[in-house]
């Protein structure tokens, strides 16, 4: 069953369930799977944004009618999703990966530091520990260009190093010069 809450979506006789996550008209996140679950990365929201879940039975379902099936979160789910403290987002350029964290207001007390690691396919590959800058841009070596990149952030007060937050970014890959997919570009 394909659902939203306890409202129902679709039912489950279908092989496959292929989902779409949109932002603002933007395409974050895809996936497809041959079971009855799906889980899509929550990409970084802000207040404001129109969020967009679409769903269709897969291509190798014969009583399948392709028909997608739409949901706009609504404000509560939109608040819930804003309660995460700390977003990291994530924007793959060329040979770069660039990376920045937004904290909530109020979380964490006093002077902040910042952290990073780069995943290329899953496996951290390169890190930047502590700094007071919530940015970082990571150089990617020429075998990792092209492949699917996230970023781990962390955050920190100064006066206490150990409580402490991170967030994973959602999934981006360069597919080409200067084609981006998957970003989470914000201004």
């Amino acid at each position: 069953m394909i659902q939203t809450g306890e409202e129902p979506l679709g039912d489950g006789r279908c092989l496959s369930w292929t989902a779409v996550l949109a932002v603002n008209g933007q395409r974050l996140a895809q996936t497809s799977s041959p079971g009855r679950r799906l889980f899509l990365p929550i990409p970084a929201i802000r207040q404001g944004d129109e969020v967009l879940l679409s769903a269709s039975r897969g291509a190798d379902d014969e009583t399948a009618n392709h028909e997608w099936l739409e949901h706009r979160l609504t404000e509560a789910e939109l608040r819930q999703i804003l309660a995460v403290p700390l977003r990291v987002y994530a924007e793959a350029e060329l040979d770069q990966t660039n990376a920045h964290c937004d904290l909530l207001p109020s979380v964490l007390d006093g002077e902040l530091e910042w952290a990073f690691y780069l995943l290329v396919e899953g496996k951290k590959t390169q890190m930047r520990w502590y700094e007071p800058s919530p940015a970082h841009r990571f150089t990617l070596p020429p075998e990792q260009a092209g492949k699917a990149a996230q970023v781990r952030g962390f955050v920190r007060a100064v006066a206490a190093p150990d409580h402490k937050l991170s967030a994973l970014s959602a999934q981006c890959r360069v597919t080409d010069a200067g084609s981006v997919t998957g970003s989470q570009k914000r201004d």
